[in-house]
């Protein structure tokens, strides 16, 4: 657990709590001859929760700190159709709340921007707030083509085209749920070809991907740190978002026997 021992170097006084956690499911499954679905309602109530808080080490871990009480509650569905064996249909979405019950934000005060001597804490009390990183809604769908499965003979008929989108919605890359710390909803659509070969006593697949089919420019993750200076009487805020590729190509294979 590295990330806790940086987060023992690097917050200065603080001593972490062990984390409890209860998960409660319920869920249903149906198996028809051309559909399957499911449904899942789950809650995760926390106590003591680590969770990051949006800062990173120097070594670039992720820093973690209680929460105290929280939860993730959550409803997923999920849904495949395939009504012959050329055509397949799939999708999934997930509806969440990942709430921390009473945030107390903790800013550091420096004496300068030369030093950064930590001489002090601004505490903030922010009540009910939304948990970094986590969505309130994801969702995607794909739909698959196996053109050649009822007309060719051997390996032909393993020949699956894919094309999926898929929907993250906004997120706060810090526990203080402030709408100047969001990352903005994003879609990304990939292709992919997959293709079957027997060899010897196993299975031989080669798969090309295009990733990001449309080219859109998005990112997923950010790190923040802000401290007071005292000296200027200013906040000092630093930012750094992780950009993801634009349009990209890949290739792989596997055997499996």
């Amino acid at each position: 657990r590295d990330d806790l021992q940086e987060n023992l170097k690097t917050s200065e006084g603080v001593t972490l709590k062990p984390e409890s956690m209860v998960d409660l499911e319920l869920g249903y499954t149906y198996t028809g001859r051309k559909v399957t679905a499911s449904a899942n309602l789950y809650m995760m109530e926390y106590w003591d929760m680590l969770l990051e808080d949006g800062r990173i080490s120097n070594t670039g871990d992720a820093i973690k700190t209680n929460v105290g009480r929280a939860w993730r509650r959550g409803l997923e569905l999920g849904v495949a159709y395939k009504p012959s064996d050329v055509l397949r249909l799939d999708a999934n979405l997930t509806l969440s709340m990942n709430q921390i019950e009473d945030y107390t934000d903790y800013i550091p005060v420096i004496d300068n921007q030369n030093d950064w001597n930590v001489v002090g804490m601004t505490v903030e009390h922010l009540g009910k707030t939304t948990m970094l990183m986590s969505p309130s809604l994801i969702g995607m769908a794909q739909v698959s083509v196996s053109p050649f499965a009822k007309c060719a003979r051997g390996s032909l008929k393993t020949t699956t085209l894919s094309l999926n989108g898929k929907y993250v919605g906004s997120q706060y890359w810090d526990n203080t749920e402030s709408d100047a710390r969001k990352i903005p909803g994003y879609f990304v659509a990939n292709l992919s070809l997959s293709h079957d070969f027997k060899v010897g006593g196993g299975l031989l697949g080669l798969k090309a991907y295009v990733n990001n089919l449309l080219n859109n420019k998005y990112y997923s993750n950010v790190w923040v740190a802000r401290v007071d200076d005292q000296s200027a009487g200013e906040r000092v805020t630093s930012e750094g978002v992780y950009p993801q590729a634009t349009a990209n190509f890949m290739i792989g294979v596997t055997y499996s026997f």
